[in-house]
């Protein structure tokens, strides 16, 4: 027996597990007898390499083996069956690409029954298999098109309101019936007339202020830790840089002085 580190042995029993799962829906075909054949091929392979081989050596032999799935007929399976064995039996990098796009697309058909909700568990399958990427250190290469749609819709609801809150905050401060119009009744404060220019300008004037204040914060927090940003969007915030988060800062700064000056004097 070819002794080897202790990474190359779990990558050993990684696939010869995903060989096993690729034959299973064979009961014709001894899934032990091949489990033991690939076993004794690896180990052959591997007889004129110093011991204990290592990840590198091992890759290699696992290379030339070729996918797990080769082991199974699953040509033999044809239409709708073959792409479902295909699924099932495919490395987990694949099967998880496979369920999160299904996902996804179940939710946009169900969206008027409640279905944007199946989102949630696409979006978690879309970061396992960028998880699983990164800890193989392997380019996500095409499963990227089947879990981006996932990541986008999940993405882009959190970006707005971590981005925008202050905003939707004035709105209900400053509409009809609002913060401003109760605070007016309740205590008889000096805010001008619901509806007037002036009522409008302080609005806009308040929402700059808290918006900068809340940009510069965000903008802070990201400088001090970038790591936090990238992780969060992963992956499509990996080239974000401590210099990046300076933008929205100043912007933050510019907007919140600005509506100060306003409501100075106004």
């Amino acid at each position: 027996m070819i002794r080897m580190t202790d990474r190359a042995q779990e990558r050993v029993d990684e696939y010869l597990g995903r060989v096993r799962r690729a034959l299973s829906g064979y009961p014709e075909i001894d899934s032990d007898e091949v489990v033991a054949d690939v076993r004794s091929h690896i180990q052959t392979s591997l007889r004129e390499r110093p011991e204990p081989v290592g990840e590198d050596e091992l890759t290699e032999v696992l290379g030339q083996l070729g996918s797990p799935g080769r082991w199974a007929p699953a040509e033999e399976l044809g239409g709708w069956r073959g792409a479902m064995a295909r699924i099932r039996r495919g490395p987990d990098d694949w099967r998880l690409a496979y369920l999160c796009f299904g996902l996804t697309v179940l939710a946009v058909i169900a969206a008027p029954f409640g279905g944007l909700l199946l989102l949630i568990p696409a979006f978690v399958l879309g970061r396992g298999t960028f998880a699983i990427a990164e800890e193989r250190d392997r380019p996500l290469g095409a499963k990227r098109w089947l879990v981006v749609p996932a990541l986008v819709a999940a993405y882009l609801p959190l970006a707005v309101v971590i981005l925008l809150w202050p905003v939707l905050v004035s709105g209900a401060v400053f509409s009809p019936g609002g913060l401003m119009d109760w605070m007016q009744q309740m205590w008889d404060m000096p805010f001008p007339p619901h509806g007037s220019p002036a009522h409008w300008i302080h609005a806009v004037a308040w929402t700059a202020v808290v918006t900068g204040a809340w940009w510069s914060a965000v903008g802070g927090i990201a400088a001090s830790r970038p790591m936090w940003v990238r992780r969060l969007f992963l992956p499509f915030a990996g080239g974000f840089r401590r210099s990046h988060a300076w933008g929205p800062v100043l912007i933050g700064v510019l907007a919140s002085v600005a509506g100060i000056t306003v409501l100075a004097v106004s």
